[in-house]
């Protein structure tokens, strides 16, 4: 997930967009797991 700002507040609306990026991250690779975990139990990841 790549976040480009152009402009002024660069620095503000970069960290914000990390903030945001991880979160999402965080919840994508969670429910991901999660799903992975359901569909194929004898995997391993």
């Amino acid at each position: 997930m790549a976040v480009r700002v152009v402009g002024r507040g660069t620095q503000r609306a970069k960290s914000e967009g990390l903030r945001i990026g991880s979160a999402c991250t965080l919840d994508l690779l969670a429910e991901r797991g999660a799903r992975f975990a359901q569909n194929a139990p004898g995997e391993s990841a």
